[in-house]
């Protein structure tokens, strides 16, 4: 399955704000991991904003609806 990356100005992770990261979510919408950046990324969606990501009960990340 694809991967789709998306840059947000801040992320939430359990709880700590991480300012200009990148996401990487697998191809069923699971986070994969996630990184700051100080430079355009290629092949990366600019959503912008904030974004928050919460732990499933199987200790993976998701994005919270």
């Amino acid at each position: 399955m694809k991967t789709r990356r998306i840059a947000v100005n801040r992320l939430i992770v359990d709880g700590e704000a991480v300012i200009q990261c990148v996401v990487e979510l697998d191809g069923d919408g699971n986070v994969a991991r996630w990184w700051h950046f100080d430079e355009e990324q290629p092949f990366t969606e600019w959503v912008g904003g904030t974004l928050e990501i919460v732990k499933t009960p199987d200790g993976g990340y998701r994005i919270k609806a």
